[in-house]
């Protein structure tokens, strides 16, 4: 959990507390109350006494919300409670804090170089700087690697639109080395964008079943009035969950790849695995011995085969072979004769 997240946190569990004129909040009772929610979000180890008391001092500050805390004597002990029954810092406007981290957040939205246009995500930021009086950095920070020319780009938008609001759309689509069009009936899921191209995942009735959609390969799409199948039942994360890339065959099993690496690509391969399920399984000092449980699809078949001039595959066997007679098609392309 980050830092900002796990004050926030706090931040709203003690103005709950100070807004309760039904229990009194000593101390104790505040420390406890942080640690649960705390302990709820995230399994942490809770925080102490000292941080409590810096927290209630920031949000008595200009740079918190100016609080209007009370303290009253019970007994040699003090418990806290507002003043004001009716403030909430929810009710409040930004604090100095939150505004200067919406504007780094602005910032960061201003430089998408390349992200898919969007007139909501502009006018967004038009209106957050326009209530907030707060403006975006003009120095360029951060750039996202992304290809501006690809087509479909432009669709982003409308269709981020049809997922949220629960659209059908009618899509004219073709197909890679397809000349024919298509016309299908999409329920719009999910977005996901892998080697810098952007796929849309849904319920295609023509087809009925899943099916991901690249966006350069739409030409067009309306919407229809027609009942949206949802997919409640599905979890994107665990859909994708044992697949390299958007490609995921129906009951495919997952398979057990091993494979052999030198330790110059292997530093890349460590820092920036293949997957979630990479795992080291034997290090000698000259190469690695490395395994992943995954799907086979053409992602991962095109992800391994960039290594091979460095990594060699050992299984399974019938993967193995497959990319042995990939290497000697590619032996005789290059020990021809070059025929123009």
């Amino acid at each position: 959990m980050s830092s900002n997240k796990h004050a926030n946190i706090r931040y709203n569990v003690l103005d709950r507390c100070f807004r309760d004129y039904k229990r009194k909040y000593f101390w104790q009772d505040l420390l406890k109350e942080c640690n649960k929610e705390l302990e709820l979000e995230n399994g942490c180890e809770g925080i102490k006494r000292r941080q409590l008391l810096a927290d209630i001092k920031f949000m008595e500050s200009e740079q918190g919300w100016n609080i209007p805390l009370a303290r009253f004597r019970e007994d040699r002990k003090v418990y806290y409670r507002y003043s004001d029954m009716d403030f909430s810092i929810a009710k409040r406007d930004l604090n100095p804090s939150e505004i200067t981290q919406l504007g780094e957040i602005l910032t960061v939205l201003s430089r998408f170089k390349g992200m898919p246009k969007t007139n909501w995500l502009e006018e967004l930021k038009v209106r957050l700087e326009d209530t907030f009086l707060v403006k975006s950095s003009s120095k360029e920070s951060v750039s996202f690697d992304e290809n501006e020319h690809l087509r479909g780009l432009d669709y982003f938008g409308d269709l981020f639109q049809a997922i949220s609001r629960e659209h059908v759309l009618s899509v004219l689509y073709r197909e890679y080395e397809k000349a024919e069009v298509e016309k299908l009936e999409v329920h719009p899921w999910f977005l996901k964008q892998y080697n810098n191209r952007w796929f849309l995942l849904g319920y295609v009735k023509n087809k009925d079943r899943m099916w991901n959609l690249p966006l350069d390969r739409i030409l067009s799409y309306e919407r229809i009035e027609v009942p949206y199948i949802t997919n409640e039942s599905i979890s994107m994360s665990d859909y994708y969950k044992n697949v390299v890339g958007v490609t995921v065959y129906k009951d495919a099993p997952v398979e057990h790849i091993v494979a052999k690496v030198n330790m110059k690509s292997w530093n890349y391969i460590e820092s920036k695995p293949i997957h979630s399920s990479q795992k080291l399984l034997k290090c000698n000092g000259d190469y690695v011995l490395f395994s992943l449980d995954v799907s086979l699809n053409y992602e991962v078949r095109q992800h391994l085969f960039y290594y091979m001039d460095s990594l060699e595959l050992l299984e399974p066997a019938f993967l193995r072979e497959e990319f042995k007679e990939r290497i000697d098609k590619m032996h005789d392309s290059y020990h021809g004769e070059v025929d123009l």
